[in-house]
């Protein structure tokens, strides 16, 4: 899961994507196909708390955080299973 603030749910899945691959990621597709879009103002009532991801609060960005985030045009990694580097070629 890769949280990027934009304009709309194109831009913010284009810049996340280049910078997953700036950092040596392989972008291979969107789980499920699909891009959720959150309020963030909401953020951590309803997406943290509210979520599956409750358990694992410690490793999210707090309320105030995630605003700052969005102000700045900044961006989340969430702690996944699935991040991989590509070897070096």
């Amino acid at each position: 899961m890769c949280n990027k603030a934009a304009e709309n749910y194109e831009n913010a899945l284009l810049k996340a994507v280049g910078l997953i691959r700036s950092e040596g990621y392989e972008f291979k597709t969107v789980f499920n196909s699909k891009v959720n879009q959150h309020d963030p103002k909401k953020w951590w009532e309803e997406h943290v708390l509210a979520t599956k991801w409750c358990q694992y609060a410690e490793h999210f960005p707090s309320q105030a955080a995630m605003e700052a985030i969005v102000a700045t045009g900044g961006v989340f990694k969430a702690p996944v299973l699935g991040w991989k580097n590509k070897k070096p070629q």
